[in-house]
C-alpha cells in the first residue's frame, strides 16, 4: 500500500500535462483561425469549374483541381485560372506582394516544357513546341482572358502605345524546287489581327496577307497607324491600319 499513493500522483501529475498540451494546441487553433477571418473579401472557396482557390484573397494560397494541388507561390495571391484549350496545361492570374497582376503557367503531365513570355502589361504569349501549340493570352479587367484561343499558332504581339497586332500561321508550304532541289525552304502565310490596349474588340485582317520565309515575321508600328513588316529578303511593306480598319482607331 505504501507504494500506491506515489503511483496515484504521478499518473495525476501526467495527466495534467495532457490536460496543459491540449489547451495550448486549442489556444494555437484559436488563434490561427482569428487572423483568418471571413468577411466580405475573404469567402474562404472560390469554385471555378473543375478548379477551386482556397484561401480567398490570401497570400501563398493554392489552385487546385479535383482536390490536387497545382498551383501555390508564398508571395503571390491566385485570384483566377484559365484552362488551356485542347490540352491540360493552365494559366492562373494572380497578385503580388505590391497588387501588381500577371499569369503563371501550369504545366500538364506529359506534355513537357510550356513557357509564358509576357509582352507588355497586358498581354502573355504561351509557347509549348513539344506539343506544338502557342496560345496568346492577356489580363483584361481583372481576369485572364484566351484570344483566339481555337487557334493553335497564335503569337507575334506587337505593341503600339495604344495597340497590339498579332498572327497567326494560315498555310505553310515546302518552297524547294521537286526537280533541281534548289532554293530549299519554307513559305509561311500569315492572318493578322488587331485589338486596342485595355478594350475587348479584336477585329481580323482579312484584306492583309503577310508572306514570309520565315514561322517569325519581323513586325514593327512605324507610326500610330501604320505597320512595318520586314521580310527576310531584306524588302519592306507598310500597312495603314487606319484605312483597313478605322472603327478601331
Amino acid at each position: 500500500m505504501g507504494k500506491t499513493f506515489p503511483h496515484f500522483w504521478g499518473i495525476k501529475t501526467f495527466l495534467k500535462w495532457i490536460l496543459l498540451i491540449h489547451l495550448g494546441l486549442l489556444s494555437t487553433l484559436i488563434h490561427a483561425v482569428e487572423i483568418q477571418p471571413r468577411d466580405s473579401l475573404h469567402s474562404g472557396v472560390v469554385k471555378e469549374g473543375d478548379f477551386t482557390i482556397f484561401p480567398q484573397n490570401r497570400l501563398g494560397n493554392g489552385l487546385y483541381r479535383n482536390g490536387t494541388l497545382m498551383a501555390s507561390e508564398a508571395d503571390q495571391q491566385i485570384i483566377g485560372s484559365q484552362p488551356i484549350l485542347g490540352i491540360e496545361s493552365i494559366v492562373y492570374l494572380y497578385r503580388d506582394v505590391n497588387g501588381q497582376e500577371g499569369l503563371g503557367l501550369v504545366n500538364g503531365i506529359n506534355e513537357g516544357t510550356g513557357r509564358l513570355k509576357k509582352v507588355g502589361e497586358e498581354f502573355y504569349e504561351f509557347s509549348n513546341y513539344e506539343i506544338g501549340y502557342q496560345r496568346i493570352f492577356r489580363i483584361l479587367q481583372g481576369k485572364v482572358v484566351p484570344v483566339l484561343e481555337k487557334l493553335r499558332t497564335a503569337s507575334g504581339v506587337t505593341l503600339s502605345n495604344t495597340h497590339a497586332v498579332f498572327y497567326h500561321i494560315t498555310e505553310s508550304s515546302n518552297s524547294s524546287d521537286n526537280l533541281t532541289n534548289s532554293n530549299p525552304g519554307w513559305n509561311y502565310k500569315f492572318r493578322l489581327h488587331l485589338t486596342r490596349l485595355g478594350q475587348p474588340q479584336l477585329v481580323s485582317l482579312y484584306q492583309i496577307s503577310i508572306v514570309d520565309q520565315s514561322p517569325k515575321p519581323k513586325l514593327s508600328w512605324k507610326n500610330e497607324f501604320e505597320l512595318i513588316h520586314r521580310k527576310k529578303d531584306g524588302s519592306e511593306e507598310i500597312y495603314n491600319l487606319q484605312k483597313i480598319s478605322p472603327q478601331m482607331f
